[in-house]
C-alpha cells in the first residue's frame, strides 16, 4: 500500500461519517476524471441511469416540493420531473439552494466541482457593477431517480446570501430576502453558464423566476419550453433591471418591457421556442383581457404563430390514494367499491374537529389560501347564507389576507357548531380532505388547481369555479358540481352579488343531493375516483411535444394554416396536422 494512499485512509477513519461521506464524493469524481471516465467539473452518474440515448430534459423552477416549496409550482415540478424520469426522459431538475431548504434535503447534497461567476451591469448613479460566485450542488433522489441540482450563493460577512430567506416564524416562506429582481437575474445568469456546460436537449423553465435564461444562453441547439402556471405573477420589477442585465434598449423594448417595467414572464413567453399553459381552458382564457394580465396581445400573437397550446397539469395521485393509510391520520381505509373506512373516517374526524358527530349532516372542507384570488370577496357571504338556513358543518383550513382571516373568524364565531376555522396545518389537510363529503374552492381564476385532485381521488366531491383547469378537471354533475363566477357588463370585473348567489345556490344543491339522493352522490364519488388525473397519462403528449420543437413544428404550422391559431387547434391536432405537413 502506498504512503499516499495510506494518509488517505488515515484522514479519512479520522472524520466524521458525514465528511467521510463527502471525502469519498470527491475523491470518486477526482479518480473518475485522472482516468478519463467523466469531465472535469462534473458530478457522478445519477443514481438510476437511463439509456444513454435517452432525451435529457432540464426543468429550471424556483422550487419543487420536498426541497422547498411554497405553493402549487413545487407541487407541479416535482410530480413532473418524476413521471418524465418513469417515462423514459432522463430528467435533472435546477433550482436555487435557499437557506430555508428542507433539512432533510440539505443533509444529502453534494458539492460538485463546478462555480459560476456571474456580473450584473453598472447602473449610473443607482447601483455599481456587481458579481456573484454560485456553487453547484446537487442531490439525487433515489426513489424517482430525478437529481436536483441547486445554485448556491454563499454571501459574504458584510452581506448574506441571494438566496438567504430564513424569517419569523408566522411569515409565509418567501424566495429571499434580498431584491427579489436581483437575486433571480443572476440567478437565471448562473443557470445559463450551468446549461450551455451541459447536454440538456430540451429546457423547461416555469414561471417567471426563470424567464430570463435563454438570453444567456450561448447554445442555440438548446430548445426551450415556457411553461406558465399563472400569468397573474410575472416578476415586475423596476426598468432599471434591463442595465443590470445588459440589454440594450431595443431588446428591451421588443422582449421585456411592461409599460416601463421589465418583465421576467415576458422575455421567457417571447423568447422560447414554445409557450405551455397549464389548463386548455386557462389558454383560452389567458388570450382575453379579463384573465390575461396585460399579456393577451402577446398570447394571441403567439396562437397565430402556433407557439402555445396546453397540456392539462397532472398529478401524483398516489400520494394521496386511500387504498393505503398514505398519512399517519389515514386510520380508515377505503376505495371507490368499498366506502365504509371513509364513512368512519368522517366521523373520527368531527370527533377531533369538535362538531357533532353525524352522517347525515354534510361535511364540507375548504384547503385554499384566504386571498382575493380565491374569491373570498363573495364566498364568505355565500358560507354565512348557507350556515344560517341548513344543516351543514363547514371546516376553512388556511392563511391568508388579515381582511379575510378576520372575516373567517367572525363567521365560525357567528355559526360555532357549523364552522370551524383553523390556520393551515398540512397534518390536518390530509383526513380533512380525505373523509369530508364536498370540497370547495370558488376562485374567479384559477390556472389549473391541484387540491380538487387530492379531493376527487379521495371521493370527496369537488364544488368548483367554472373558471380554468377547474373546468377541465371537473364535469358537471358527473364529477363534481361547478359554480359560474358572473361577470359584469364590461366583461373585466366579478358581479359579486350575482356570483355570491350562484355559490349559495350550488351548495345548497349539492346539500340537498346528499340528503335526498345518495345513490347520485356516490355515482359522483365513484366518478371522481376512477378519473385519472396522474402524469403518467400525460407523458406521450410531453414526449410529442419536445419533438414537435426539436422540428420547428410551429413554423411548419403558421405556412400551412396562416388564417388559423393554436387557440382552434388541441396539441394533439397541431401534432397530427404537422405530421401530414411532413409527408
Amino acid at each position: 500500500m502506498s504512503k499516499s494512499f495510506g494518509r488517505f485512509l488515515a484522514l479519512r477513519l479520522s472524520l466524521s461519517s458525514a465528511a467521510r461521506a463527502q471525502l469519498v464524493t470527491v475523491s470518486t469524481i477526482l479518480f473518475a476524471v485522472l482516468a478519463g471516465c467523466i469531465k472535469p467539473n462534473a458530478a457522478p452518474p445519477k443514481s438510476r441511469a437511463l439509456n444513454k440515448s435517452a432525451e435529457k430534459i432540464l426543468i429550471v423552477s424556483a422550487e419543487q416540493t420536498g426541497v422547498f416549496n411554497t405553493g402549487g409550482l413545487g407541487h407541479t415540478v416535482e410530480s413532473l420531473a418524476k413521471a418524465l424520469e418513469n417515462g423514459g426522459m432522463d430528467t435533472d431538475v435546477l433550482m436555487p439552494f435557499y437557506s430555508d431548504i428542507e433539512p432533510a434535503i440539505r443533509n444529502k447534497t453534494r458539492k460538485a466541482l463546478q462555480s459560476f461567476e456571474v456580473t450584473l451591469n453598472e447602473v449610473p448613479g443607482r447601483q455599481s457593477r456587481t458579481s456573484y460566485k454560485f456553487d453547484l450542488y446537487y442531490y439525487d433522489n433515489l426513489q424517482t431517480g430525478v437529481r436536483t441540482w441547486l445554485l448556491k450563493h454563499e454571501g459574504t460577512t458584510e452581506q448574506s446570501g441571494l438566496f438567504s430567506n430564513l424569517r419569523p416564524q408566522n411569515e409565509a416562506k418567501r424566495y429571499t430576502n434580498q431584491n427579489e429582481g436581483e437575486a433571480f437575474l443572476a440567478f437565471n445568469k448562473a443557470a445559463a453558464q450551468f446549461i450551455d456546460g451541459h447536454d440538456h436537449s430540451i429546457i423547461n423553465i416555469h414561471d417567471w423566476h426563470s424567464g430570463f435564461v435563454r438570453n444567456a444562453v450561448t447554445d442555440r441547439k438548446k430548445r426551450f419550453l415556457f411553461t406558465i402556471s399563472n400569468i397573474g405573477y410575472q416578476g415586475l420589477f423596476d426598468g432599471g433591471l434591463s442595465q443590470r442585465a445588459g440589454m440594450s434598449p431595443e431588446e428591451f423594448w421588443k422582449t421585456t418591457e411592461f409599460y416601463g417595467k421589465f418583465n421576467f414572464m415576458k422575455h421567457g413567453i417571447t423568447t422560447s421556442d414554445m409557450v405551455l399553459t397549464v389548463a386548455p381552458n386557462y389558454l383560452r382564457e389567458i388570450a382575453t383581457e379579463r384573465f390575461g394580465g396585460g399579456l393577451h396581445g402577446l398570447v394571441n400573437k403567439l396562437a397565430r404563430e402556433f407557439r402555445i397550446s396546453a397540456i392539462l397539469n397532472g398529478t401524483d395521485t398516489e400520494s394521496w390514494n386511500p387504498v393505503r393509510q398514505f398519512h399517519k391520520d389515514i386510520v380508515h381505509t377505503f376505495s371507490s367499491d368499498n366506502l365504509t373506512g371513509k364513512s368512519k373516517g368522517k366521523a373520527r374526524l368531527q370527533t377531533t374537529l369538535g362538531l357533532n358527530v353525524s352522517a347525515a349532516t354534510p361535511l364540507i372542507c375548504l384547503t385554499s389560501r384566504l386571498a382575493d384570488q380565491k374569491g373570498y370577496a363573495y364566498l364568505i357571504g355565500s358560507l354565512d347564507a348557507v350556515a344560517t338556513k341548513r344543516n351543514v358543518q363547514f371546516v376553512i383550513l388556511g392563511d391568508g389576507e388579515p381582511r379575510y382571516v378576520a372575516q373567517v373568524k367572525a363567521l365560525a364565531e357567528k355559526h360555532p357548531r357549523k364552522v370551524v376555522f383553523r390556520s393551515f396545518d398540512a397534518d390536518l389537510e390530509k383526513p380533512l380532505t380525505a373523509y369530508s363529503d364536498f370540497f370547495i374552492n370558488t376562485p374567479w381564476y384559477e390556472p389549473s388547481g391541484t387540491n380538487q385532485l387530492f379531493a376527487m381521488k379521495n371521493g370527496t366531491i369537488p364544488i368548483v369555479s367554472r373558471v380554468g383547469g377547474l373546468a377541465d378537471f371537473v364535469k358537471d354533475r358527473e364529477s363534481g358540481f361547478l359554480v359560474d363566477i358572473a361577470v359584469k357588463a364590461d366583461g373585466v370585473q366579478t358581479d359579486l352579488e350575482k356570483t355570491q348567489f350562484n355559490i349559495s345556490s350550488v351548495i345548497n344543491s349539492a346539500i340537498d343531493a346528499f340528503a335526498n339522493d345518495p345513490a347520485f352522490i356516490n355515482r359522483m364519488r365513484t366518478a371522481a375516483m376512477k378519473q385519472d388525473n396522474s402524469w403518467d397519462s400525460r407523458i406521450d403528449l410531453y414526449r410529442k411535444l419536445f419533438a414537435f420543437i426539436r422540428a420547428n413544428g410551429s413554423l411548419a404550422l403558421q405556412k400551412a394554416h396562416p388564417n388559423s391559431s393554436s387557440l382552434e387547434m388541441t396539441l394533439e391536432a397541431m401534432f397530427t396536422q404537422h405530421n401530414s405537413s411532413r409527408r
